[in-house]
């Protein structure tokens, strides 16, 4: 990353931590991309890759919103609500999915795939 009088630019590919994250809490404190209350993730994902449903999470306090920049992703949110049936999504470029917090959900990813995460604190 490059700075100069106030301005901040790089490359997000580049520019990630290693868990993909751009933007948040667990950046460098020094570096302008902290930030405490919203995170920002550029995720690269080969095909294939995928978290399981063991491995399902929620975040507590923020609402995620999910963009597909490219390729196909898969999102399943499990049901919590009694019903038998998972909540399963294909998401492909363009396409956005958002959740509130405590959500469980997991994740496949169908063909390689580029895609931002956004999260900030419900209100």
């Amino acid at each position: 990353m490059e700075r100069r009088n106030g301005v901040a630019w790089g490359s997000a590919r580049v520019d990630v931590n290693d868990r993909q994250w751009l933007i948040g809490d667990f950046i460098d404190s020094a570096s302008p991309l902290h930030d405490n209350q919203a995170g920002l993730k550029y995720g690269s994902h080969l095909k294939g890759e995928h978290r399981s449903r063991e491995e399902a999470t929620a975040d507590r306090t923020h609402r995620s919103l999910q963009i597909v920049i490219s390729g196909r992703v898969k999102l399943v949110f499990p049901a919590t609500d009694g019903t038998v049936h998972d909540q399963e999504l294909i998401r492909e470029a363009g396409d956005y999915t958002l959740w509130e917090p405590n959500t469980l959900y997991y994740w496949e990813i169908l063909e390689d795939s580029v895609v931002l995460t956004f999260r900030w604190p419900a209100a």
